[in-house]
């Protein structure tokens, strides 16, 4: 049985080399997802089946034995679901057709040896046909083993007679049947290989044919012929692509075995045959060339392939060249431009920040030399920090603007506010950036300083009152909260300005602002709003924090000394604790605060200035005192010859002590010069009773004693000054004044070379009543006060 069972698979074994040879023959003329090869094959192998089944090896009557599972399962592998179906159906037809006890088991063992077959494919088949290394032979006989344990469980089907056909063909099959499963496979996988390998060769030569085909150059394949002394005597054409018979207007037959000197011109024969000279010397040339017979620029890439031959890469550069030409007379133009230019222009390399070139303009305006500047990064000039680059940037793509502010450095370290305009430049291949960059140093200065007077006050540095406002909408929001606002009045600041001046008067403000300003934060607004009132606005201040703000200033002015007396600030505070608040309120509520403060604050202050006013006037003449000393001296004298009561009397003396009090605004000169000898000196001297009105009317108490001062040179004719008063509209105390003042500076030896005696003096008087001085008071004057005076001194 083994015997006959050995022979059997020999012949089953060249059944299927037959069958692998075929499938060889197919495959390798065929498409592999043809249609035609699917179903030819299965054809083929179910017929090949077939031919297996007719030299059966028999058992028993209907139960015969052949190695068509080694066909099947090995179908199944290599040659898909396709071929095996149709061969499956075919070979399963065939044994249903013979017939007998063993019919349907052997159509189960059909089915069974293809299944095996198929699962193997999907799961192992790419490892299998893959692997190049070794022949997969374990995995051969491992399907071969697998296939045929499954075949001799199926026998069991065969009920009664199932132990008998076990016994008889268990040791053949399990060790003959997976060794013939492994040689199929071996000569399946070597014809696959083959196929495989052949479809990549094809593969590989049609791709690079159409590659070499499909390029932009002119691919040209040149072989030297050579006389016999070894010079070269002709250069002859190999080969050729599509693109070089498209450029010659020739094909392959016209060129292949042809001189080239016929195809590409004999005026040319020279260049082609130094260049062949080159190449097979060098191994590689490239040069550029320009051939009449084609009128065209050529670029010739030459590599030598072997002994006396080589290929041409030939591009057809005369685009190339004619741009070129082009951007050589752009880039002069350019350069003519750029140089002459009177703005500053640069150009910096767009990757690395490098100043590649800079024009003259530039050079003069950054007082460097090119090159100089050429060693440089744009970042060497620009002393604004990356970060504020890029923001800068962004704010002007923001805004729309087509240049960025930026601030460029001197050689001499000055630096100076500049608009740059950029964009992109090609030169010579290069991207570029192309900047040109205007000096705006004085714009940015006169900007700032219109954007500074818009919100500060000229005088003092401080916040106007626009800026204040804006400030207190921004600021009037929750997350500000406690909000204290505090309103100063400078007080005495009118009687400053009437008795010193206004420039004095700006002095004690600016004072006063760089009080507040060295007290409060940085962040606090501090805003002159009127004359002599600012506010101080203090975000996230409570009330208690703002008075202890508020008591550092009083300490500070009340230790501050402006001339001869303190500065004095009146101060109002009120605080926003809620949202709803309305900080008008607020607002109001602060101002009437300071308003109270004032009424005392200021009353008090105001005195004292007018006794520093008086000492500087003392200071300034002292004859002035002695003057309004013995003024007040002779009023004192009148008062008590008019009978007046004792708080008239003292009341009339203190008027007569401030009479002159208006002279401290005059100049040194006027004030202590003997004889006024211009006019101009005259019109000053006149201004000093409204002076002194204005000082003393800023008191309340001293109203009064503010209007006899500012009468105290009118005359009863009415041609006196300032009011032009006549008779008894001017007050009884100024009309008093004015003989004790006119006798005095009669009188007055620090006042005159040579003064008035007594009696000159008293005649004087005498003859000027009724024109200048009242008539019966200066009567009263002589008669009472003079001539008492006069024996009193005897």
């Amino acid at each position: 049985m083994v015997k006959e069972l050995f022979f059997g698979l020999i012949y089953n074994t060249s059944l299927l080399l037959v069958l692998s040879m075929l499938y060889s023959s197919l495959t390798l003329r065929l498409k592999e997802n043809d249609r035609r090869i699917c179903f030819l094959s299965g054809v083929v192998i179910g017929i090949v089946g077939i031919g297996i089944m007719t030299h059966p090896i028999p058992l028993v009557d209907g139960i015969f034995f052949d190695t068509r599972s080694i066909l099947i399962s090995s179908t199944g592998l290599f040659f898909g679901f396709g071929p095996t179906f149709i061969a499956t159906l075919i070979t399963s037809a065939y044994r249903l057709h013979l017939g007998g006890i063993g019919a349907p088991t052997g159509v189960l063992v059909i089915v069974t040896s293809a299944a095996i077959g198929l699962l193997w494919r999907k799961f192992r088949f790419e490892k299998l046909t893959n692997s190049d290394k070794r022949l997969p032979v374990i995995e051969f006989y491992l399907m071969g083993m697998v296939t045929h344990i499954a075949m001799l469980l199926e026998m069991l089907t065969l009920g009664a007679i199932s132990t008998f056909v076990l016994r008889a063909i268990f040791l053949p099959v399990i060790i003959i049947y997976p060794i013939g499963s492994l040689m199929i496979g071996i000569i399946l996988k070597c014809q696959f290989g083959n196929k495989k390998t052949q479809d990549e060769i094809q593969y590989n030569e049609n791709k690079y044919r159409t590659l070499v085909d499909e390029m932009n150059q002119s691919l040209l394949l040149v072989e030297v012929v050579r006389n016999g002394d070894g010079a070269i005597e002709n250069l002859r054409a190999l080969d050729a692509n599509s693109n070089f018979y498209r450029m010659t207007g020739t094909t392959s037959r016209a060129v292949e075995g042809e001189g080239l000197p016929h195809i590409m011109g004999a005026k040319d024969k020279g260049f082609f045959v130094k260049l062949a000279e080159q190449v097979l010397e060098k191994d590689s040339y490239t040069e550029e060339y320009f051939m009449e017979s084609f009128g065209k620029y050529f670029e010739f890439h030459s590599y030598k392939t072997r002994e006396d031959q080589f290929a041409m890469l030939i591009n057809d550069i005369t685009k190339r060249k004619e741009l070129e030409k082009s951007i050589l007379e752009s880039e002069n133009r350019y350069r003519s431009l750029f140089n002459n230019n009177l703005a500053v222009m640069l150009l910096v390399d767009s990757r690395s920040d490098k100043i590649v070139d800079a024009n003259p303009s530039a050079c003069s305006f950054y007082m460097h030399t090119l090159e100089e500047l050429r060693n440089m990064k744009i970042s060497d000039i620009n002393i604004l920090s990356e970060k504020e680059i890029d923001h800068e940037k962004s704010l002007a793509v923001i805004e729309g603007r087509k240049h960025c502010n930026f601030i460029h450095k001197l050689s001499n370290g000055e630096a100076r506010d500049v608009e740059v305009y950029s964009g992109p430049i090609e030169i010579g291949g290069e991207k570029l950036i192309y900047s040109i960059i205007h000096d705006v140093t004085e714009k940015v200065r006169r900007q700032k300083e219109i954007e500074y007077l818009s919100f500060h006050d000229q005088l003092t540095g401080l916040y106007n009152r626009r800026y204040f406002e804006e400030e207190l909408n921004r600021l009037d929001v929750k997350r500000n909260l406690p909000l204290s606002l505090i309103m100063a009045d400078l007080n005495g600041l009118k009687l400053v300005n009437d008795a010193f001046g206004h420039a004095m008067g700006d002095k004690l403000l600016v004072s006063s602002a760089e009080i507040i300003k060295s007290v409060c934060r940085e962040d606090d607004i501090i805003s002159r709003v009127g004359g002599d009132e600012m506010v101080i606005l203090l975000p996230n201040t409570g009330r208690k924090q703002a008075y202890r703000i508020i008591e550092r200033i009083r300490e500070i002015a009340e230790k501050s000394k402006f001339d001869d007396f303190n500065i004095s600030i009146s101060f109002g505070l009120s605080t926003k604790t809620e949202k709803d608040q309305v900080m008008e309120t607020v607002y109001k509520e602060a101002e009437d605060n300071m308003y109270k403060n004032k009424l005392f604050e200021s009353k008090k202050m105001k005195g004292n200035m007018i006794d520093t006013i008086v000492n500087a006037l003392y200071e300034k003449s002292p004859r002035e005192k002695n003057h309004s000393e013995r003024v007040s001296r002779l009023c004192g004298q009148m008062g008590i010859a008019l009978d007046l009561s004792r708080d008239e009397i003292n009341e009339l003396k203190s008027t007569a002590l401030l009479h002159d009090i208006g002279k401290v605004a005059l100049d040194d000169a006027i004030l202590n010069r003997k004889v006024r000898i211009t006019k101009a000196d005259d019109a000053q001297m006149m201004r000093h009773p409204d002076i002194g009105y204005n000082i003393l009317s800023s008191v309340n108490n001293l109203s009064i004693i503010a209007e006899n001062v500012l009468a105290h040179h009118e005359r009863w004719d009415g041609r006196g000054y300032p009011k032009g008063l006549k008779g008894e509209e001017i007050p009884y105390i100024a009309r008093i004044i004015a003989l004790a003042d006119a006798y005095d500076k009669m009188t007055d030896y620090e006042r005159h070379r040579r003064p008035m005696t007594g009696d000159e003096a008293a005649e004087e008087i005498r003859r000027c009543s009724g024109t200048q001085f009242d008539p019966v008071l200066a009567a009263i004057f002589i008669e009472k006060v003079l001539k008492k005076d006069s024996k009193d001194a005897v």
